[in-house]
């Protein structure tokens, strides 16, 4: 499990740690709370809760599991195209095709399916 190790300066005290932990490192506020719930968030060793403010010379430990990458193939398929332009298709989609919140589960798109 990696872990990266803060130390507050001065000008950072009086934050929230969740918010400390976004502006810092690159995980995302909504992770970190995670993070935090789970006990994997330490200042001096010892595990806070995520409204926690941090005080200058804290020694932050965020210990967090690595995101596996997911990866999928493209798979040809004919679809009912209603509408189509430059910024938008609009598919008439048959039951098979996952919608939107399960693909969200394992994918990470900029696209949209319902």
């Amino acid at each position: 499990m990696p872990e990266l190790t803060f130390v507050v300066e001065e000008e950072n005290a009086n934050i929230r740690i969740d918010a400390y932990l976004a502006d810092v490192s690159e995980l995302s506020r909504s992770r970190i709370q995670k993070e935090i719930k789970d006990n994997h968030v330490l200042v001096d060793g010892k595990a806070i809760k995520s409204n926690y403010k941090v005080k200058e010379n804290d020694r932050i430990s965020l210990y967090y599991e690595e995101e596996k990458e997911m990866h999928a193939e493209p798979e040809k398929m004919d679809l009912d195209i209603v509408y189509e332009d430059d910024d938008l298709i609009v598919i008439n989609k048959p039951k098979i095709i996952l919608n939107i919140y399960l693909i969200s589960l394992f994918i990470k798109s900029p696209f949209i399916v319902i």
